[in-house]
């Protein structure tokens, strides 16, 4: 049975979140790389390759401003692996003119906020799952600094993800057992919130 942990990650193939990625198979991370380019995945993974020959990179394309995408690589993913151990929604963007998805939203809204938590979602069960599960989600500098939650083994992980993502009206669902505690470091160079499913 192989001991990495499996670590699934948007935004690797550039910048903050391409650091993360090498810095996770230097620690011995099995990847799986949410991406709209495949071009971009294999230079990462020839980079891996060279900084950490063995480490498992899998690639999962989709362009982070259609929702469908973004639920049917999550579903590729859910089936893909047994376990995982670790989701970070890095990918982000900020755009000073406005441009509109295929879904009619803010393409900003879309991959910062919304690809975010349909992923997440989309994994949910397989992140309850896989506990002790990690999912954090980065922020922009000029977000709103974040907090990290937590949450026990058992609670209600559905109010711990919408705190997280600060959607108290997407999941009618009561819970118990989760802890709030403000975050004073940044989670990969960007203001971030987490929420930790211990």
């Amino acid at each position: 049975m192989d001991s990495r942990s499996v670590v699934v990650i948007t935004g690797a193939t550039n910048g903050l979140g391409r650091l993360a990625a090498l810095d996770l198979a230097r620690s011995g991370a099995h990847l799986g790389i949410v991406a709209r380019s495949q071009t971009k995945v294999d230079e990462l993974r020839g980079e891996i390759a060279q900084m950490a020959p063995g480490t498992p990179v899998d690639s999962f394309l989709a362009d982070l401003t259609s929702l469908h995408q973004v639920r049917r690589a999550g579903q590729h993913i859910d089936s893909f692996y047994e376990r995982i151990d670790v989701s970070i929604n890095n990918a982000g963007v900020h755009a000073f003119a406005q441009r509109i998805t295929p879904d009619g939203f803010c393409e900003m809204t879309a991959v910062s906020y919304l690809a975010p938590w349909v992923l997440t979602n989309t994994l949910r069960d397989k992140l309850v799952a896989s506990a002790p599960a990690r999912v954090i989600t980065g922020r922009l500098r000029g977000h709103p600094v974040g907090r990290t939650y937590r949450c026990r083994q058992g609670s209600n992980v559905d109010r711990c993800l919408r705190q997280a993502r600060g959607h108290e009206a997407l999941l009618p669902i009561k819970t118990d057992g989760c802890h709030v505690q403000p975050r004073t470091r940044q989670t990969f160079g960007g203001y971030g919130r987490h929420c930790e499913l211990l």
